[in-house]
Formats: structure tokens, C-alpha cells, sequence
């Protein structure tokens, strides 16, 4: 009877196939792997990114702040004083493009906007403000997580 010996040869060739099985199923993994950007139209929008700025740096240097925080069932968006606001708030969630979604600006009286906190689901999100004021384009971009 023969016995199969085990030398330094067998430990390379053992190493290498231990090597390209998980090669392979990192590439199976990734390849299933969703991966989204930021926006479905993302070159259009890096082309008009300078016009973004410019708004942001008006928004800034006109004091023309959106301030953002939440009551008990709502995210209130708070609009400077002004009689005649209008634009678009576009819910951007990093992690799933699918949640994304804009509604138009519609103010109370008090220059508020009222978004149910129901709309969105648990984690981090942004919102892209622009809009509009006495033939002025703005634009604003804050953070908050929803808990």
C-alpha cells in the first residue's frame, strides 16, 4: 500500500484553490451588489453644479436661511420672512435611491412647511431646497436622521 505524502507542494496547491474560491465569491457577491447614484440623472446635474453654488452662496450672503427641525409628528421647515416663496424640496436618502421623493414648497402663514414624519422611513436623510423668491433663486441643503 502507497501512502500519499504531504510535501510543501501540496500546501501551495491547497493555498492557491483556498485562494480562488474566495476570489469567486467575492465576485459573485459584488456582483449582486445594487449600487445607485446619486441621482439618475448625475451628469446632466454635475454640468448645472456651478449654478447650485451660486445660489447656495446668494442664500448665504442675503441671510435667506432654511432652518429645519421636528415637532411631534412633523419635519417643519422654516422659510425667512418673504410673501411670495415658491420651488421644490427634494427628499434625497443616500442609501436607497428608491425612497427618494420632491414635493412642491407650499407655506403656511408663518412662512412654515409641514412634512409628516410618517413619509419617511427611519435612518439618515437630506433635503435639496430650491427656490424661488422676488425673481431670486436659492438654494439650500440640510441633514437629519428620522428615529
Amino acid at each position: 500500500m502507497s501512502k500519499v505524502r504531504y510535501n510543501w507542494g501540496w500546501g501551495i496547491l491547497i493555498s492557491i484553490i483556498v485562494f480562488l474560491l474566495i476570489m469567486a465569491g467575492l465576485i459573485i457577491f459584488s456582483m449582486n451588489k445594487d449600487v445607485d447614484l446619486v441621482s439618475k440623472d448625475y451628469y446632466k446635474n454635475e454640468i448645472e453644479f456651478q449654478s447650485q453654488i451660486d445660489k447656495e452662496n446668494k442664500s448665504k450672503l442675503l441671510n435667506k436661511i432654511v432652518e429645519i427641525h421636528f415637532d411631534k409628528n412633523n419635519l417643519v421647515i422654516v422659510f425667512p420672512d418673504s410673501t411670495n416663496i415658491s420651488g421644490v424640496l427634494n427628499f434625497y436618502r443616500p442609501s436607497d435611491s428608491n425612497l427618494d421623493f420632491k414635493i412642491p414648497i407650499k407655506l403656511t402663514d408663518s412662512n412654515k412647511l409641514f412634512v409628516a414624519l410618517n413619509k419617511f422611513v427611519k435612518g439618515f436623510w437630506k433635503v435639496k431646497i430650491n427656490w424661488e423668491e422676488d425673481d431670486f433663486n436659492f438654494y439650500s441643503e440640510n441633514s437629519f436622521i428620522v428615529q
